[in-house]
């Protein structure tokens, strides 16, 4: 949630109908880059605290790569 906050903020927010994978296709993000945000943001599962650091490091490259296009 708090990665659609910040797209949001800077111009790339997520419409209420999007899926998000409609949403990473027009803010040209790849649907791959999406894995382990939809796992945790939709998912009940669990992850490993190794998961759990893979995650933030992939949001934290996400809002990087957001920022490079302002």
């Amino acid at each position: 949630m708090d990665f659609e906050l910040f797209a949001a903020k800077i111009g790339f927010g997520r419409k209420r109908f999007e899926s998000i994978e409609d949403w990473f296709r027009r803010i040209d993000l790849k649907e791959s880059d999406t894995e382990l945000y939809q796992r945790v943001r939709y998912g009940e599962e669990q992850l490993e605290e190794e998961k759990i650091a893979q995650f933030r490091d992939e949001i934290e490259v996400l809002r990087v790569r957001l920022q490079e296009r302002l």
